[in-house]
């Protein structure tokens, strides 16, 4: 039988509509913000432009719409902050790149944008404060830590939140990181100084920073009072167990020939090896293997870097989005003859998020030794893997340590319970 004419019209409107829908991002994805009012969507492996999102509010002009800061809550939308003569905004996606409008208010000049593992978010600003607000962009409260003495007039511009969920550390585009309790609203210990030795910070500064699932920092700065035209990136961690500031645990990597280290950004991949940043004003994306502390080769992304349209903020699809692990709370042993070893029991890690879980690091305590760890290759969601751990007791008596695995997982560190008998 003929369709009716009006009826094949519509078909024919519904199926070119549904060709023009975009897919949902896929993680890994690579986000690239600019200064014309767009966020490029990149395939990581081919490089193929897979989609344009446009910062720019109804009857907004894109031009020089800058936008500094990109993140993705836990159900995969994007939240980008601008600043532009049309005021300062952080602009809401869903998951397949359709815009929500926008998300909080009462921004100045925002930079830097996170959320913690409720769901709350926090806006660093360059001229301050930094702003506190629920899942649905109630503001819930503003902060103003103290500033970096070697600052160039920003407070808490660039800002990483501790596993505790309670620590804020932040740059001020100084040559410091310190530190602000957001729960007490107290200035904590300072965590990082770059200070070139015998002066202040100048012209070298902090320019992102973002925290490891082991609790180190990535620590991305200029270099021109080092004498290297271009950025280092570099990695610190605690001395001891609670020892501030923090000290270099890995060498200094230069990159040289970037013309303004100071627009870079850090994105993590979520694969918790690598992490991205790129060229603010040549459209250069670079790729840092932070086990190997090297730099990959930079790829040239055309038309990021064209001197109107400047590249900013660079992020990986899945980069704080909520991964989360379920594990065994604790292995008993039974009673074990002193100075002999036990049959291993094993403890399981299991992926329950969205996001491949990359194991960092493990620590045993106590009386206790990893016989066999299946979970250094990395956990897929929905999948777990197994670590066997033995006793011997030093002493009769009850024994007592624990095992922990740092990941990339909001709830890691995860601490499980070891204890057992000597006899």
């Amino acid at each position: 039988m003929k369709r009716p004419l009006l009826t094949t019209l519509l078909v024919a409107a519904l199926a070119s509509a549904s060709s023009l829908a975009h897919a949902s991002f896929q993680v890994g994805q690579v986000f690239i913000g600019s200064c014309n009012g767009t966020i490029s969507v990149y395939d990581p492996t081919s490089w193929a432009l897979l989609q344009t999102l446009s910062t720019a509010l109804p009857g907004q002009d894109p031009t020089y719409i800058c936008n500094y800061g990109i993140t993705f809550d836990g159900a995969g939308n994007v939240y980008a902050t601008t600043h532009s003569g049309y005021g300062a905004f952080v602009v809401k996606f869903d998951n397949n790149g359709n815009q929500l409008g926008t998300f909080g208010s009462g921004y100045t000049y925002p930079d830097s944008i996170l959320h913690d593992q409720a769901g709350n978010f926090y806006v660093g600003q360059f001229s301050g404060p930094i702003l506190k607000f629920d899942p649905t962009g109630i503001p819930l409260g503003s902060y103003t830590p103290a500033p970096d003495p070697n600052e160039n007039g920003y407070v808490g511009a660039e800002i990483a939140l501790a596993a505790d969920q309670k620590t804020l550390l932040y740059s001020s585009y100084g040559c410091e990181i310190k530190s602000y309790n957001v729960a007490t609203k107290t200035q904590g210990p300072d965590y990082v100084n770059i200070c070139p030795p015998g002066g202040t910070g100048g012209s070298t500064y902090v320019a992102a920073l973002r925290v490891l699932p082991d609790a180190s920092l990535i620590v991305l700065a200029d270099t021109q009072n080092y004498g290297v035209y271009g950025f280092m990136a570099t990695r610190w961690g605690a001395p001891c167990q609670g020892c501030y500031p923090y000290q270099l645990v890995s060498p200094k990597i230069y990159n040289p020939g970037s013309w303004s280290p100071d627009s870079f950004k850090l994105g993590l991949d979520p694969d918790g090896v690598n992490f991205w940043t790129i060229d603010s004003h040549y459209g250069y994306l670079y790729e840092f293997n932070i086990r190997a502390g090297s730099f990959l080769n930079p790829m040239y992304i055309p038309g990021a870097g064209d001197g109107v349209a400047w590249s900013w903020p660079v992020t990986i699809y899945g980069d704080g989005m909520n991964s989360t692990a379920s594990f065994t709370p604790s292995l008993t042993f039974p009673a074990q003859k002193v100075g002999t070893k036990s049959a291993p029991l094993r403890a399981s890690i299991k992926n329950t998020g969205q996001i491949e879980m990359v194991v960092s690091s493990f620590n045993i305590r106590g009386d206790f030794r990893i016989l066999n760890n299946y979970c250094g290759s990395g956990i897929k969601p929905g999948t777990h893997c197994d670590i066997y751990v033995t006793f011997t007791p030093k002493r009769t008596g009850l024994r007592t340590g624990f095992l922990t695995v740092a990941d990339n997982a909001i709830n890691s560190p995860q601490r499980i319970t070891l204890s057992g008998h000597g006899y």
